[in-house]
């Protein structure tokens, strides 16, 4: 749906990517700072958080959401719902499946 346009100088890609790399490597010491504490988490409350992440991210991109982005003929519209939903759907199997062993910690 979307192309970029080649419109950064070679410099820019190359001070952009060096950048990159510090970030990621700030990221990483961060990451390494905050985990030292060993300590058991909850495979099902990580799952379920993606899962929550992932359908956020969906239904904001659910046609009406991308109204910003011009309008879309009608069969277009259609069919990204369509295709969201079953994203959705699927979505809602996998926290089906998590939710019927409860949560850790979940009233």
């Amino acid at each position: 749906m979307q192309t970029y346009l080649d419109d950064l100088s070679p410099r820019q890609v190359e001070q952009l990517r060096l950048l990159a790399e510090r970030l990621r490597k700030e990221v990483a010491r961060i990451q390494t700072g905050l985990t030292t504490d060993a300590r058991a988490q909850s495979r099902a409350r990580a799952i379920a958080g993606v899962l929550s992440a992932m359908r956020t991210e969906l239904e904001e991109v659910l046609t009406p959401g991308l109204r910003g982005y011009g309008a879309l003929e009608p069969e277009t519209e259609a069919a990204l719902d369509a295709k969201f939903a079953r994203l959705l759907t699927s979505l809602e199997s996998m926290n089906s499946v998590i939710s019927g062993g409860r949560l850790r910690g979940a009233p």
